[in-house]
């Protein structure tokens, strides 16, 4: 191995993570997501992560950090891809991860909402957060965010012409699948971390509150 490939595959030491973790109160599964991931890449996320001041709760944001770390370092992550829409002002990758967060956090989705939204390619999700607007009288907005999601999916792939593919006929019909649920795909830390990161924010959970919901999950 050359030089570089050596410091890039050197391990972090442990008495750093520590600290960071520390520093930034991450919970379970936050740290379990930093340790999840190669040595090369916690030090990118070490270095990179720069939350706003005065966001207190940090996990769900930290944990999609580290996932567009990762497809960054695969080539189709959000740090390396621009997105912009019509009328839209270009985000990119850590703007993008913020953009989400709050969206997340602004209409307390669940796992299901969340995992959708974040299995849309980047210029799906800031089409989604620039124009999803349910009516003011909704209270649970989930299932219209996840009907909202397939629908913009379903007019790209039209305008794309891209046809869905033929049912089968009745006689060669095999018995269904059963249904992968949209957070199992996406990894349930991610999600469950923004579920969590929703409750507490629509309710106006304080320190100890939340504290006490999270150690019960």
């Amino acid at each position: 191995p050359t030089p570089q490939q050596g410091v890039a595959t050197e391990l972090v030491d442990q008495a750093s993570l520590q600290e960071f973790c520390g520093r930034w109160s991450l919970n379970e599964d936050a740290q379990a997501k930093l340790l999840g991931l190669p040595p090369d890449l916690q030090r990118k996320v070490m270095e990179g992560f720069s939350p706003p001041d005065h966001m207190t709760e940090l996990n769900g944001k930290f944990i999609m950090f580290c996932v567009s770390v990762e497809k960054a370092s695969k080539g189709d992550g959000f740090q390396r891809q621009a997105v912009q829409g019509p009328g839209t002002q270009l985000l990119y990758g850590q703007e993008l991860i913020s953009a989400l967060t709050d969206f997340c956090l602004q209409w307390a989705l669940n796992e299901d909402a969340t995992a959708k939204l974040l299995s849309l390619p980047p210029h799906l999700q800031q089409e989604v957060i620039s124009s999803f607007d349910p009516p003011p009288h909704m209270t649970e907005v989930n299932g219209k965010l996840i009907s909202f999601c397939a629908s913009l999916e379903r007019s790209r792939r039209a305008s794309a012409g891209v046809r869905p593919p033929m049912p089968p006929h009745p006689a060669l019909r095999a018995a269904p699948a059963p249904r992968r649920p949209a957070a199992e795909a996406l990894g349930s830390s991610t999600v469950h971390a923004f579920a969590l990161d929703g409750f507490c924010a629509r309710f106006a959970l304080n320190e100890d509150a939340s504290a006490k919901l999270r150690s019960m999950s």
